[in-house]
């Protein structure tokens, strides 16, 4: 019978941030190889933040993307519209611009924890489908009027 462990990954962004310490991401906005995590990892990085509201990545670039950087750091995306698919891509956090109620912010958790405590729907046999992930992603909001609405 064949048996399997469940793969654990590092989060090393998560785990500076409780002692205080800053993590280091490698923002990425047009370099779309998927080499670029494991230097990024080589070079001192914590993370890549791969950036889909400033560049022109599709949804399968940053798939592949965050699968990569799984094991070289942490995935991190910034875009607004595509959280729960892009968590079903790999990414382990999220930074959200343009929040601007606590409307706001509650639809975007909302978005990325599974159902019945959110709206994300369960997608099985995919890289973010429980292979040692946390069970909440790492969620940042950004936003002068974020910071008024705490």
């Amino acid at each position: 019978m064949i048996s399997s462990q469940p793969l654990t990954l590092a989060n090393s962004v998560r785990e500076r941030l409780p002692r205080n310490e800053v993590p280091y991401t490698l923002s990425v906005k047009l370099i779309r190889s998927v080499e670029l995590p494991t230097t990024a990892k080589t070079a001192g990085f914590d993370g890549i933040l791969i950036d889909m509201e400033h560049s022109s990545f599709d949804l399968d670039t940053t798939g592949q993307l965050c699968t990569a950087a799984l094991y070289a750091g942490i995935p991190l995306f910034k875009d607004p519209h595509y959280v729960s698919r892009i968590l079903d891509g790999g990414a382990l956090g999220v930074i959200v611009p343009f929040i601007r109620s606590v409307q706001d912010a509650k639809d975007v958790v909302a978005a990325g924890k599974f159902q019945p405590i959110g709206s994300r729907s369960s997608a099985n046999g995919l890289v973010s489908a429980g292979h040692g992930h946390p069970k909440s992603p790492l969620l940042s909001f950004q936003g002068t009027r974020s910071r008024r609405n705490d």
